[in-house]
């Protein structure tokens, strides 16, 4: 499965553009696919750093996250809005519908929505990731206090 990951879509030097990646940028893969990771890293602009940790006084400006069946997803997307910046965005990748009914998985769409709108995010933007999953990145809501140590 690893290597169908990114698939050609991700050949064409325009990820970042489709992610919201701006060169400086820090981000943040929680965990995921390795393949993922090489690609995306490998069309990256310039200057972007992405890590697989995080200093205790650092924040991302993106973070991606492969959520798992059955998780506590608010408390995820609590932890989520913690370790971005003020103006960040969490993508989450999640399998299509019919890959989740197919595999069993218990990943969908309205259930991670529900579980980020709870804790204050708010989706803006669905991107396919591959033939079977797409990442749906959720923002901090337009009058979501902002906490003062970031």
């Amino acid at each position: 499965m690893a290597e169908e990951i990114g698939g050609a879509f991700m050949t064409d030097g325009t990820i970042y553009k489709r992610l919201g990646v701006k060169p400086g940028d820090l981000i943040y893969f929680l965990n995921g696919h390795e393949n993922f990771f090489r690609k995306v890293k490998a069309y990256m602009p310039e200057g972007v750093r992405i890590k697989r940790s995080l200093a205790p006084d650092e924040k991302a400006d993106l973070i991606f996250v492969w959520p798992e069946a059955g998780g506590a997803w608010t408390d995820l997307f609590k932890v989520m809005m913690a370790l971005m910046r003020p103006n960040g965005a969490v993508w989450v990748i999640i399998p299509r519908n019919e890959i989740a009914i197919a595999k069993g998985t218990k990943i969908f769409f309205g259930d991670v929505q529900n579980a980020a709108l709870k804790a204050g995010l708010v989706d803006n933007k669905v991107s396919r990731v591959s033939e079977k999953e797409y990442g749906v990145r959720f923002v901090r809501r337009a009058r979501q206090p902002i906490p003062t140590d970031q």
